[in-house]
């Protein structure tokens, strides 16, 4: 799903031609078997739903390409499970 969703995002957003299309998120050379990759991946989209992905944030209005893509990764960031809960200081 996440190889799908790079490509659609390349695809709507020239400039990123290339680079995500490069990215194997199925790769268990790289992420290890189905649950290292499920957890190394939940990290990244924790990772993401804290950055502010509003378009007065961003340098270029809709860079993330079409509404319907921003709106899922604005979705993804308002989400309860998305967000990190820190203790004492920690993340």
């Amino acid at each position: 799903m996440l190889n799908k969703a790079s490509a659609a995002l390349e695809d709507a957003n020239s400039t990123l031609e290339g680079v995500l299309g490069g990215v194997d998120y199925n790769d268990q050379n790289k992420l290890g078997d189905a649950k290292q990759r499920d957890t190394t991946l939940h990290k990244l989209v924790q990772h993401f739903a804290q950055v502010d992905l509003k378009n007065r944030s961003l340098s270029e209005p809709d860079m993330l390409g079409p509404t319907p893509i921003a709106d899922a990764c604005r979705a993804a960031r308002n989400r309860p499970s998305a967000r990190v809960h820190h203790r004492s200081g920690q993340a």
